[in-house]
């Protein structure tokens, strides 16, 4: 008859060697997961939920920023009855260095009905300035830059760059959204806008 030791019955019995099982700590371990869980599902909500961005539909936020090189105040009003492409971007972002040539070629375009505006949201330091004009030298781009210390950033619901914003000729926003753009979705993206 073998003489194996068995578990009492309802208890769990735990391999040879192994530390015992701490309920407490599992339960413990158990509960920061869930915690953690939540606090991700929460900030994805945040991130990318349907409150994330501005809506279609609703006027567009002021923007009132001056243009990079010159004493240039920049205010979207002045853009009145004609789209606008607003790209918010960052020297640092590679996804916005990707982007900003087709945003280039669709300002050189005349045949392209809209306005492309570029929005640079680096940290306002001293360097700044020639910083993004040194970055849009080298890449070889001519956008009209304005630069935002953080205002429109934050009425635009900007929380990742690159981010468009189209804009109708009524100043109500079509289109919010992060991340690159083919050339023909911008196109389609304008066309729609100013079909509206």
């Amino acid at each position: 008859m073998s003489q194996e030791s068995q578990a009492p019955p309802g208890s769990e019995a735990t391999p040879a060697g192994a530390p015992p099982i701490d309920k407490k700590n599992m339960a413990l371990s158990t509960l920061i997961g869930l915690v953690v869980g939540v606090l991700l599902v929460v900030n994805a909500w945040n991130l990318w939920g349907p409150s994330a961005g501005l809506r279609p539909g609703q006027p567009a936020p002021e923007l009132s920023l001056p243009m990079l090189g010159s004493d240039e105040v920049v205010d979207l009003q002045d853009y009145r009855g004609q789209v606008v492409l607003i790209d918010f971007w960052a020297t640092w972002c590679p996804p916005c260095r990707e982007q900003m040539p087709t945003l280039q070629r669709l300002a050189d375009d005349p045949e392209f009905e809209a306005a492309v505006l570029s929005v640079n949201t680096d940290d306002p330091t001293d360097d700044r300035e020639a910083l993004v004009a040194t970055y849009l030298d080298y890449n070889g781009l001519t956008l009209p830059t304005l630069l935002d210390e953080g205002p429109a950033r934050a009425s635009f619901k900007v929380r990742a760059v690159p981010t468009l914003v189209v804009v109708d000729g009524e100043g109500r926003v079509v289109k919010s959204s992060s991340g690159l753009h083919s050339e023909a979705d911008l196109r389609k993206f304008a066309e729609e806008a100013a079909a509206r």
